[in-house]
């Protein structure tokens, strides 16, 4: 819901946020600092957002962001949906989340970090899990950049039919990917590993079983090691 934030009519202006007092955030920050398409850094360590409950699109389509700093007040333990997150935001290089990213009841991860293709690393922190969620479509697609990326078996979820559509889709650069925290039968996979020359070790888990009508894989001779854990 872009329009929402106090500064949606000049957004394009901003370049730098840093909330000097503490601010309380509403029960939705959803799209807070969408399409502020010169936004370079924001710094939330006085932002509380321990009563909030969405968190779609806060830096949609935020092209120049380099960094952001998320400090002690900012919680998702109430968090649902995360999808959008980082849409986009081409020039983000590092995240990290740290301890207080609790990801526990978020339902939908789709699209999270999609299209972030500078992105080299993220710190998940001990929280960052996969409990609730069933929607990850497009979480991880065209971030041309990571390299390695293990979301193990702290990231871990057992719903039925989760959407897992093109969740790594072109990460061209990744050569190992640990995902086997992941079950669940009839998984949506179709692209899942689509257009990922460079992987060499996959590790998916023991319980997940997908029927897809597309490509899950692209060819499994790129890979030394095929691994369920």
């Amino acid at each position: 819901m872009q329009g929402t934030s106090p500064w949606n009519s000049y957004r394009t202006s901003i370049k730098y946020v840093k909330f000097e007092k503490t601010v309380n955030a509403n029960y939705y920050i959803n799209h807070l600092f969408s399409n502020c398409t010169n936004l370079i850094e924001v710094d939330f360590t006085n932002f509380n957002t321990s009563s909030t409950y969405g968190m779609w699109g806060v830096f949609n389509e935020c092209g120049k962001l380099e960094k952001v700093t998320f400090g002690n007040s900012f919680y998702t333990s109430n968090v649902k949906i995360l999808q959008r997150m980082f849409y986009n935001c081409k020039k983000l290089k590092t995240i990290n989340l740290g301890s207080n990213f609790n990801t526990s009841n978020v339902i939908h991860f789709s699209y999270m970090f999609y299209g972030c293709e500078s992105l080299e690393s993220i710190n998940f922190g001990n929280n960052f899990k996969a409990t609730s969620a069933y929607n990850f479509e497009g979480m991880f697609a065209e971030c041309k950049s990571l390299a390695s990326l293990d979301l193990g078996s702290n990231f871990s979820t057992s719903q039925s039919s989760p959407n897992m559509n093109g969740m790594f889709y072109a990460c061209e650069s990744l050569t190992y990917l640990n995902v086997g925290g992941l079950g669940g039968s009839g998984a949506q996979m179709d692209n899942t590993f689509l257009d990922m020359p460079n992987l060499n070790t996959l590790v998916i888990g023991k319980t997940i079983s997908w029927s897809s009508s597309y490509v899950v894989f692209d060819s499994p001779s790129y890979w030394k090691k095929l691994l369920r854990e």
